[in-house]
């Protein structure tokens, strides 16, 4: 076989690699691809971190608030907390001039004191009379058995009236710790003041409203959603929360509740032109968060 027939058959293979130079970048086919690839970054950062929060900018911090009343009646002679001071569960809200309750209180202890002394004294008296009396059967006189049980018959008859004295001195003294307990009021949870009724000095019946509190265990945010838009929200999804007293900051909260009804069916009037709309509530942070109830708010809830 010639040479010039194995050329024929011998295949080669030739692969050329594109040549760059700085003019390439300024082709139109070079800016038609940096085009593209700018597009599809966008709408990647739009899919991605924009359009899956839903904005409502109609919010408000909501809190319930509660009342809390006096439950005997005198002088307020304490008022230690401010309005919108924090104050934790059984914190001192509020006291009364108690000074005679007090002061009858360690005077009847005092005497409880001394009648369990004469009690104690009139039992062993009367365990002593016992011994005697039951050493005595059939060994001394019956006269002297007689003499033994008259004495013994009388320290009991001591030490029950001594017993009935003492249990009515503890139940005096329950009702006055009673009474005591009722002169404070306490924090029946973690709140903030919201407003004082009464102030030092003034004199309240049972049940009037000294001051209100807020819970802040049970604050949210609460915003109203379009009908078109309620497939879109469930319970748990993401919220990111922010306050318009605060512009420079975000929070993230959660959809806590969905209402059953559009707002103009709860309120028993006829929708508008716009459409029905639904309430939502929205859980809060649980630190670092301005609790200000009516505080306006914006809320953007993760609905992709």
């Amino acid at each position: 076989m010639t040479e010039a027939t194995l050329d024929r058959k011998r295949k080669i293979v030739e692969i050329s690699l594109p040549h760059f130079t700085w003019k390439s970048f300024l082709s139109k086919q070079f800016f038609i691809f940096c085009s593209c690839l700018t597009l599809c970054s966008v709408a990647t950062y739009w899919f991605l971190v924009v359009r899956p929060f839903l904005w409502i900018s109609s919010g408000h911090i909501n809190a319930v608030s509660v009342f809390v009343p006096s439950l005997e009646s005198g002088a307020i002679s304490m008022l230690p907390v401010q309005e919108g001071e924090r104050v934790e569960k059984g914190q001192l809200l509020f006291s009364f001039e108690s000074r005679e309750l007090i002061n009858e209180q360690k005077k009847i202890q005092a005497d409880a004191i001394e009648w369990t002394k004469q009690l104690q004294g009139h039992q062993r008296l009367a365990e002593n009379a016992m011994q005697d009396y039951l050493g005595a059967l059939g060994v001394k006189p019956q006269d002297e058995i007689d003499l033994y049980l008259q004495t013994l018959q009388e320290e009991q008859t001591k030490t029950e009236e001594l017993q009935r004295e003492i249990s009515l001195i503890d139940n005096r003294l329950r009702e006055i710790q009673v009474r005591l307990d009722k002169s404070v009021g306490r924090a029946p949870f973690d709140g903030i003041v919201l407003k004082q009724q009464k102030g030092v000095g003034d004199s309240v019946q049972i049940g009037d409203r000294i001051l209100s509190l807020f819970d802040l265990n049970r604050s949210w945010i609460e915003v109203t959603i379009p009908e078109k838009n309620l497939h879109l929200i469930e319970i748990g999804q993401l919220a990111k929360i922010r306050l318009a007293a605060y512009p420079s900051r975000e929070w993230v909260g959660a959809v806590a509740w969905i209402g059953p009804a559009t707002v103009y069916k709860i309120e028993g009037k006829a929708g508008d032109s716009l459409g029905e709309e639904i309430v939502v509530k929205i859980s809060l942070p649980k630190e670092n968060f301005p609790l200000r109830p009516g505080l306006s708010s914006s809320v953007g809830i993760k609905v992709h």
